[in-house]
């Protein structure tokens, strides 16, 4: 009986702080009525559920609270009750995506969760991550793209060596390549680039996200390396890529891009990670120069579009409740609800209502029983 007291004790603690919380933001509303040079203040909204209407039951709750402080009318006054973000609006020019469509990722790790959600809501096959992994800067993700391109047998020996871990590596690909075994890591690195060649061809999308104009360049061989494998810091010269430089090189492999896949479309994107390794002002004008570097190149190419991911996370979600324990990587959370406006700027009807149904079959098909009815 003390127990169940206590338990009720505290279940009313709980309640008396919501009604504290909520009768501040009834508060702020009711001032909010208010006019100029003390004159009457319309009557404050009685029914404070309605003025701050939001799924507190829902699993995905800070999600939820965004979507609570959109902006809607106040039911009694007919005036819009405050607004605590700031959305940023979606391009009004934007690619199709339909149920058959096709789809190529490159580029840095937010590229690489965009394929992952979206592979879940399309059939097998239908898209595929990047053939070299994880890569940050444009010019080796342009590279990538211009080894596709080439469309012939790829001898990755020239970018392959045995760092000082005693393992094998390629200065093209992340390290999901490397292997003990050099034969196993230039199967694995041939195996990609097969499937990478065969799925542009038939691609509609093409997804890009740069990470960082900070490259290294192999003093060795002058190649700028997708990945240092932690190789000694003498080995590479750090450059900062210019605009110009970046978008010199990418106008000539989207030309070339162009001249294979004619009705591809292509989407730019800049990842939301936060370099704090360089400092926060480094960082900043890393972002701009690719802003910049991109608006130029969907300004002069057809079929070239700009996602605002980076710009969705730090000017709408614009909280650290949205970043992982680092501060530096956004959340699942973030990551799902970029997916989510990605999905509302590109997806066709059809698109959705295939996604909704193959999400509920695997979602099914993932599902394990409590309890196991088979015969011994």
């Amino acid at each position: 009986m003390a127990q169940k007291n206590c338990i009720i004790q505290f279940s009313n603690c709980i309640m008396g702080f919501s009604d504290c919380i909520i009768g501040f933001f009834c508060g702020i509303m009711q001032f909010g009525h208010g006019t100029e040079n003390g004159a009457k203040r319309a009557p404050a909204c009685k029914n404070r559920s309605e003025v701050l209407a939001g799924p507190i039951g829902c699993s995905n709750f800070a999600l939820c609270i965004v979507r609570a402080c959109e902006p809607r009318a106040c039911p009694h006054h007919n005036k819009p009750v405050m607004d605590f973000r700031t959305p940023v609006a979606l391009p009004s020019s934007h690619p199709v995506v339909e149920a058959t469509s096709h789809a190529l990722f490159l580029g840095s790790c937010f590229a690489e969760n965009a394929c992952t959600r979206m592979a879940a809501l399309f059939p097998d096959g239908q898209v595929m991550g990047s053939p070299f992994g994880v890569l940050y800067n444009p010019e080796s993700i342009r590279l990538a793209l211009e080894t596709l391109l080439g469309g012939s047998l790829f001898f990755p020996d020239d970018v392959m060596f045995e760092g000082r871990d005693g393992v094998w590596h390629s200065w093209m690909h992340a390290t999901a390549f490397s292997s003990a075994d050099r034969n196993v890591c230039r199967e694995r690195i041939l195996g990609a680039y097969a499937q990478g060649i065969e799925q542009l061809s038939r691609a509609t999308l093409l997804c890009l996200t740069f990470g960082t104009t900070h490259a290294y360049r192999l003093r060795e061989s002058g190649l700028i390396v997708g990945n240092c494998h932690k190789e000694p810091a003498r080995s590479f010269a750090e450059v900062v890529l210019t605009q110009e430089q970046i978008v010199e090189k990418w106008q000539e492999t989207l030309a070339r891009l162009r001249k294979k896949c004619p009705t591809l479309q292509v989407v730019f994107s800049v990842s939301p990670y936060r370099y704090q390794k360089y400092g926060f002002h480094a960082n900043a004008l890393s972002k701009a120069t690719l802003l910049l570097a991109i608006e130029q190149l969907c300004k002069s190419q057809p079929q070239t579009f700009y996602f605002p991911a980076y710009e969705i996370v730090t000017d709408e979600l614009r909280d650290y409740r949205f970043y992982k324990p680092d501060m530096l990587h956004p959340s699942e959370q973030a990551a799902d609800y970029v997916w989510e406006r990605f999905c509302e700027w590109t997806f066709t009807a059809a698109a959705h209502k295939q996604a909704e149904r193959l999400a509920k079959q695997r979602r099914q098909q993932a599902h394990r029983p409590l309890v196991d009815d088979a015969q011994p």
